[in-house]
């Protein structure tokens, strides 16, 4: 009974290896599986500093921003918390021309705490949007930004500030979104343990059968010495 038992067992744990090392197998194919979804980046076209202005060529179509970082000294220019503006503020006024001369004056709030000179962007409008060849987003956030309608040379300069006074930006940067197609391998974290896991189910087969034949071994082995010496 007993010996039926254990055989039963090892039957019971060979299958079981198998099941392991076919499951592990097929978790270490998914881990191949690949996915390309579709991103968008920044690129940087130009960049000018210390200075007022900043101009390149976009092609029709082009989705574009603006990136300015402010002077040094510009939180000394600034005006007291009002209600449309709880914080020390400073307003500056950035003119976009398209190829054909059209403007386009946006207003960026920024806004600092008592005692920084660090300053935050709170706010971008673009109070007067028509006759513009530049298709700006709703939802401007943080940075001017906007779709153009024209191929041709876009500057942008800034053109004032309320209140008045400092240092030209310490950068303007004009950007252009670009497209790009990513890879991903949504499974690739079950690679390793599916590796592991193949092992061990290949060690659990390997160990049951060689279990398995040793007795039988054994067995033949015993059957013919007591044929052997019981001839004699």
């Amino acid at each position: 009974m007993k010996g039926r038992s254990r055989q039963r067992l090892r039957k019971i744990m060979f299958i079981a290896g198998l099941i392991v090392t076919f499951t592990s197998l097929v978790l270490i194919s998914a881990s191949n599986v690949s996915n390309q979804k579709l991103d968008f980046t920044w690129e940087t076209i130009k960049t000018e500093s210390n200075t007022w202005l900043v101009s390149s060529n976009f092609t029709e179509g082009d989705k574009i921003a603006l990136a300015l970082y402010p002077a040094s000294d510009w939180y000394q220019f600034m005006e007291p918390a009002i209600p449309d503006v709880p914080f020390i503020h400073k307003f500056v006024f950035v003119n976009i021309t398209d190829p054909h001369g059209n403007e386009a004056t946006f207003e960026i709030t920024y806004v600092r705490e008592v005692g920084s000179s660090s300053l935050f962007v709170y706010n971008v409008s673009l109070p007067i949007p028509n006759g513009i060849g530049i298709q700006v987003d709703e939802n401007l956030h943080s940075r001017i930004m906007g779709k153009v309608m024209y191929t041709g040379q876009y500057i942008a300069k800034v053109v004032g500030g309320l209140p008045p006074g400092g240092s030209p930006p310490l950068e303007l940067t004009l950007l252009k979104e670009k497209e790009l197609i990513v890879i991903e391998h949504p499974y690739v974290q079950y690679l390793y343990p599916a590796i592991v896991v193949f092992f061990m189910g290949i060690v659990l087969s390997f160990w049951s059968a060689k279990t398995r034949k040793r007795k039988v071994l054994a067995k033949r082995r015993a059957s013919i010495r007591r044929y052997m010496f019981g001839s004699l």
